[in-house]
């Protein structure tokens, strides 16, 4: 029904009686993530992967949140920057494409772009072309260009993805605002359809 403090509270009750639970303290830290709550999150993934070292989900989430608080503390030296755990996630579960995304973009971050467009460009593969990981290979590959080029799969992969996410901001409510909304307009600003990219960005900017 929308209480997350009440969500949270019960999911520590059950992680409480249940310490060896990877899954539920997963749970746990994903709301924890959810609510802003970043180190408190990595204590539970953590707790996860202690748990259950072969838990790929743990492992990806892990990873997440180091990054996220590495950013935050202003990158000091000795702390862990998520990438390890990340590539660990992966070597565990290799068609997990949040993984390989979210590895892409821990490493762009650090400023391997070389290396972040693989990441994107296997998330999108292994998604069978999720507009998230399709549309930031599509950026990266024209930051390292220096120009932008859409080949013929990519043209394809992004009109496949149009169909679906046409039909996420038709449904009501809206699924995913909005992210949806703004995927969906830069696959039309691509396909040379600014009047629609304006829309959409202009709805999605007030989801």
């Amino acid at each position: 029904v929308g209480d997350r403090p009440a969500a949270i509270a019960a999911l520590r009750r059950a992680v409480n009686a249940n310490p060896g639970n990877g899954p539920l303290c997963v749970r746990l830290g994903l709301l924890l993530k959810d609510s802003g709550k970043w180190a408190e999150a990595l204590e539970e993934f953590e707790n996860a992967v202690a748990a259950a070292p072969d838990y790929g989900a743990a492992w990806r989430e892990k990873g997440i949140a180091q990054n996220k608080v590495y950013h935050q503390a202003k990158k000091p030296a000795g702390m862990p920057n998520g990438l390890d755990a990340l590539a660990r996630a992966i070597a565990l579960t290799p068609d997990d494409y949040d993984a390989h995304s979210s590895l892409g973009g821990a490493l762009k971050r650090e400023g391997q772009l070389k290396e972040a467009l693989a990441q994107y460009e296997e998330a999108t593969r292994v998604s069978r072309g999720h507009s998230y990981p399709l549309l930031n290979a599509v950026k990266l590959d024209a930051q390292l260009k220096g120009r932008l080029e859409i080949d013929a799969k990519r043209q394809f992969l992004m009109k496949r993805a149009a169909q679906s996410l046409r039909a996420q901001v038709a449904s009501e409510p809206a699924y995913d605002p909005p992210w949806s909304f703004f995927d969906l307009a830069e696959i039309e600003l691509y396909q040379g359809n600014p009047s629609a990219f304006l829309d959409l960005a202009t709805r999605g900017s007030e989801r």
